[in-house]
């Protein structure tokens, strides 16, 4: 999942958005979710599985600056290290749970593009 933080300019999440939108007759800008790393890295198993040792983090974020982005990063998923004893079962399953985290996480806070920076990424 691309991202951008905090510091990056207006200009950085127009040119994200216009790399997104490939048909805009399809398309919407709908807003931008603010989320800290913290919170993303937060996201860990509470107890051991099959699939995740307790503690395991279920994302990072990475910086992955790109031209004109210097303020880019990307949110990965970190691949699940099943115990040596045990038969790996259920991985998307438990995935989608994962997932289901990380996108309650982001709808917590998410601003209108009207509102967010002064509707500035509308003009």
């Amino acid at each position: 999942m691309s991202v951008l933080r905090d510091k990056a300019s207006n200009e950085e999440f127009q040119r994200i958005i216009q790399t997104r939108i490939r048909d805009a007759a399809k398309q919407h800008f709908h807003g931008v979710a603010t989320v800290s790393c913290a919170r993303i890295r937060e996201l860990a198993a509470k107890e051991g599985s099959d699939q995740r040792r307790r503690g395991d983090r279920f994302y990072c974020v990475l910086d992955t600056d790109m031209e004109g982005l210097p303020n880019h990063a990307d949110v990965f998923a970190t691949v699940p290290h099943p115990h040596p004893n045990q038969p790996t079962t259920g991985h998307k399953a438990a995935w989608r749970r994962e997932r289901a985290q990380l996108l309650a996480l982001l709808v917590e806070n998410v601003s209108d593009p009207q509102v967010f920076r002064a509707g500035a990424l509308n003009r």
